[in-house]
């Protein structure tokens, strides 16, 4: 299927001979790399002094570069996000679609265009159907919303 040679039982245990401790070499490196980058998080040390690390262990090449500054996204005047952030908004079982909604309304000054889960669009505004779900409670929303999408709109 992808062309390759046949080979006898010896010249296989010698490449397999050669991948193991390679495996382990490699394995042992990035350990370390690791743990030393940990030790620099948990000592608080400023952004200059982490490093990100290329290797290659055939050649044998390793080469260190300082990380850049994560870009961040200005959503209006005082409220920027990055990649990294994560908002929770926390509710109850009967937590509706529309408090969710006015929850970044009244907290952020934000006007919510789209509400997905996973890569699903759960609630888009402008979608036939989606403005008669705000009253429905978060977890039927989900629900609903997956029973249709799996097993069709009768279901």
């Amino acid at each position: 299927m992808y062309n390759i040679e046949s080979i006898d039982r010896l010249q296989a245990k010698r490449i397999a001979g050669r991948i193991v401790p390679a495996i382990a070499t490699t394995t042992a490196t990035v350990s370390g790399l690791v743990t030393i980058e940990l030790i620099k998080l948990l000592d608080k040390l400023p952004l200059e002094v982490y490093k990100n690390a290329f290797l290659n262990l055939a050649l044998p090449v390793i080469v260190l570069s300082e990380p850049g500054q994560v870009e961040k996204t200005v959503i209006k005047e005082g409220l920027t996000t990055t990649m990294w952030d994560r908002w929770e908004v926390h509710g109850t079982a009967d937590f509706t679609l529309q408090q969710f909604l006015q929850y970044f309304k009244d907290k952020y000054g934000l006007e919510v265009t789209m509400v997905s889960h996973g890569v699903k669009m759960v609630y888009v505004p402008f979608m036939p159907g989606h403005k008669k779900t705000s009253a429905t409670t978060n977890g039927e929303v989900v629900k609903t919303f997956f029973r249709t999408a799996v097993y069709g709109p009768d279901h």
